[in-house]
Formats: C-alpha cells, sequence, structure tokens
C-alpha cells in the first residue's frame, strides 16, 4: 500500500474516469457501500437517490462501483490480497454542505490492494460500514483491521456507534496503531457556540 497521508492529500475522486490509472492514487467518494443486501450509510428515504451517484457493493465475488445505476469499476475478489479497514473522524460540518450534525462523524476508509500491485481507495459517511466489514466479511474477501475496530460491541444503527466512539475517545481508540494521523487536527475542530 502506498503512504496513507499521501494518498488523503491528493484530491478524492468523484466520478470514475475512464482511464483508471488516475484513480490510483486518489480516493473514491462513495455515497454509500453495500454489503450483505444493507447500504452504508443507510441514508432512508433518500437512499433512491444518494445511491444513484456513486456506490459499490461488496459481493462474494466482486466490488462493483455504480455511479448513475451504471457500473463503472468491476474488481474480482480473487484478484483482491487483501482489504485494510480504517476510520477517520472528520467535522461532519465540514463534509458535507448544509449538515445538520454538530458532532464528529466518521468515514470509513477501505484500501483495496490487488495482486497486481494496484491500490482502490474508497471512502464513505459510516463507521457502522467499518464495523460490518470487519466483522461479517465477505467469504472470500481477506479483511485487515489494522484498528482493531471488532473489539467495539454490535450496533443497531450509525447513532449507536458514534456514540460509542465519542465516549472511548477517538484518540484513545487509534493511541498506538500507528494510524494517530486518522484523528483531526485542532485546526479542523469547529468550535460550537454554547
Amino acid at each position: 500500500m502506498k503512504d496513507l497521508k499521501t494518498v488523503m492529500k491528493n484530491p478524492p475522486i468523484l466520478s470514475i474516469p475512464d482511464n483508471l490509472v488516475l484513480v490510483y492514487d486518489h480516493f473514491i467518494e462513495l455515497w454509500a457501500m453495500q454489503l450483505n443486501g444493507q447500504f452504508y450509510p443507510d441514508n432512508g428515504t433518500f437512499s433512491k437517490i444518494f445511491n444513484r451517484f456513486m456506490s459499490a457493493t461488496i459481493t462474494t465475488d466482486k466490488i462493483i462501483v455504480n455511479e448513475k445505476n451504471k457500473e463503472k469499476l468491476s474488481i474480482d475478489i480473487a484478484d483482491v490480497s487483501q482489504a485494510t479497514v480504517l476510520i477517520k473522524k472528520v467535522n461532519y460540518q465540514n463534509f458535507m454542505a448544509g449538515g445538520a450534525n454538530e458532532g464528529p462523524m466518521y468515514l470509513t476508509l477501505l484500501i483495496i490492494e490487488d495482486k497486481s500491485g494496484h491500490n482502490y481507495y474508497f471512502n464513505f459517511m459510516s463507521a457502522l460500514g467499518a464495523w460490518q466489514l470487519v466483522t461479517n466479511p465477505p467469504k472470500n474477501l481477506k479483511v485487515v483491521d489494522p484498528l482493531n475496530i471488532k473489539r467495539l460491541p454490535s450496533f443497531k444503527n450509525e447513532y449507536e456507534i458514534v456514540a460509542a466512539i465519542n465516549d472511548l475517545g477517538f484518540a484513545k481508540f487509534i493511541a498506538g496503531t500507528g494510524y494517530e494521523f486518522l484523528d483531526l487536527k485542532p485546526s479542523e475542530v469547529i468550535k460550537q457556540n454554547d
């Protein structure tokens, strides 16, 4: 895997280009990831609208990225050497224009390393998606969990996992993993008016 800090500095991919070489050093921003028939995040009544933009589905044999209901990228699981799952803390207000959430939220970072040496970087707004990937991975996908996300208990929804991570403290959650840079920098914290 390339240096993750370097990849995170590159602008994200919002639409899959025809030349796939362009996606290798950039995160592909997804509106949702579908795993075991469930979308993460669960966008409720807006799912049909949001999931039209760019979403991915992980099955037992493929990772498929759809954009505007059209398949744009397909990765065979048999060609994947490993999938690394991480969580990054973000200010929802900085990430989503007009966001109503006042606290921090968490992105799932999914790094797919294929056997030919290509890396695909995905992110989507759902800590619950990360937890599902590490606790219920697709049968043929080797999932790596360097943050030990699977130590968290079971959750019914996104709010519960966000509250659990916030109660623990994200800095404490990732301490000693080598991924401390996934926490917000003090300059990124939005001060709330009391």
